[in-house]
């Protein structure tokens, strides 16, 4: 069951089944990835199924407009997209981490880990289509660390954190010009030592105050 929810007024409404895929899906055999946006006043729910015997994944959209869902054709999405972290929305557009594929483009580090091109992805809610940009840093030792995106100052982020304990024990930001017009992000950010031991960054306030796993 898919339903929308508006905490401000405790109104909620049960979406109709989607179009893509039987009621009930194995996990093993398929990835679901949801996110939602507005466009001139119409909410829209965008969900993206990859079936792992499919090349391709396939889209589709509900308008609350229409209410309905619409399968969307010709929608190439660019990239893996990261199944369990959650999609944040800047202005109306959803925003997830996305990877590119193990084969035939994967690289291996020094120790021989897999370091697979990372992107953030993006769908237009009013054209439809996707959008990906490299993260900060795309050739660089960014493949050390995990990655959260956030929002900071009205703007999609990307937050860095140790994967693993031996190394540095810092946080940066990073946000995105202009949403992705030059493909460019700025660090505005960066929280090093003295962590005695770091987890996970939880968000950002309005305020500039952070919170910490620690």
């Amino acid at each position: 069951m898919i339903l929308l929810w508006n905490p401000a007024t405790k109104e909620h409404k049960v979406l109709p089944s989607p179009c893509i895929g039987p009621p009930f899906l194995n996990p093993l055999l398929v990835r679901v990835s949801m996110g939602f946006g507005l466009h001139f006043n119409d909410y829209k729910v965008v969900r993206v199924v990859k079936f792992r015997s499919q090349v391709a994944a396939k889209v589709e959209v509900y308008s609350t407009r229409k209410g309905c869902w619409r399968v969307i054709n010709d929608a190439i999405v660019p990239c893996d997209i990261e199944q369990r972290k959650c999609s944040v929305v800047v202005k109306g557009v959803p925003y997830w981490l996305g990877f590119g594929p193990f084969w035939p483009d994967t690289i291996f580090g020094p120790e021989r880990e897999v370091r697979r091109d990372e992107f953030v992805l993006s769908f237009d809610m009013g054209n439809e289509v996707f959008r990906q940009v490299d993260v900060p840093d795309a050739k660089g030792s960014h493949f050390k660390y995990s990655k959260k995106l956030g929002v900071y100052n009205e703007s999609i982020a990307i937050m860095y954190y140790p994967s693993y304990e031996q190394f540095d024990r810092l946080i940066e930001i990073w946000v995105m010009k202009d949403h992705g017009v030059d493909e460019g992000w700025d660090k505005v950010l960066r929280i090093g030592r003295p962590f005695s031991s770091l987890w996970t960054p939880l968000g950002c306030w309005e305020n500039g105050i952070g919170h910490i796993a620690e």
